[in-house]
C-alpha cells in the first residue's frame, strides 16, 4: 500500500491500516485494532529520533534547552500541521461520532 503524500510504499498493509484507524472506528465491519499501541510506540520513537538530532545539531545546548526544542518540534500543533501537509486526513478511519 502506498500514501502518495508520503513518497513512501508500505510493505504491511495490515500494519498500516491498523496505524491509521482511530479508536472510534474499531468497531466498524472490516477493523481489527485500532492505533493506540502504535501511538505510544511512534510517541517514543519520535521523542528519541528528535532527541538524537538535536543533540546532533546543537551539541553546546543544555538538557533543558535541548527539551524546550524537541518539546516546540513533537507538539499537537505542529504534528497537525505536519498531517494536515501530508493530507493525511484522506487515509484515516474513523467512526461516525469522530468524523463529526
Amino acid at each position: 500500500m502506498k500514501l502518495p503524500s508520503l513518497g513512501h510504499s508500505f510493505k504491511n498493509s495490515e500494519l498500516l491500516a491498523r496505524a491509521l484507524t482511530h479508536p472510534s472506528a474499531r468497531t466498524a465491519p472490516g477493523t481489527s485494532g485500532d492505533n493506540q499501541q502504535l501511538e505510544f510506540l511512534g510517541d517514543a520513537i519520535l521523542q528519541a529520533s528528535l532527541s538524537d538530532l538535536l543533540i546532533a545539531t546543537h551539541p553546546a545546548s543544555s538538557e533543558g534547552e535541548l527539551t524546550a526544542m524537541r518539546a516546540s518540534l513533537a507538539n499537537r500543533h505542529t504534528l497537525a500541521e505536519l498531517a494536515r501537509e501530508l493530507k493525511l486526513a484522506l487515509f484515516l478511519r474513523v467512526g461516525a461520532d469522530a468524523a463529526r
